[in-house]
């Protein structure tokens, strides 16, 4: 017999445990949301967002120091 909080809820494609820490450890409080409310608590600056695997500044590399304008390579 499973544990249903060990298996997490079943979720539709289109939805999202929020937040999701990207650090593994559980939220105490989470919600169930659709992705497009992620996308609007995102724009909008939700405090949890920040800690959470689908934070979308995340997902953005910052470039390498070799490729910014008016550094010459090796210094």
């Amino acid at each position: 017999m499973s544990d249903p909080q060990q298996d997490g809820p079943s979720l539709a494609p289109n939805q999202r445990i929020c937040p999701t820490r990207a650090d593994g450890l559980l939220a105490l409080i989470a919600a169930t949301i659709h992705t497009s409310e992620c996308q609007k608590r995102q724009r909008e600056h939700f405090h949890k967002c920040p800690t959470c695997v689908h934070y979308n500044a995340r997902a953005i590399t910052p470039p390498a120091p070799s490729n910014l304008p008016g550094r010459l390579p090796g210094r």
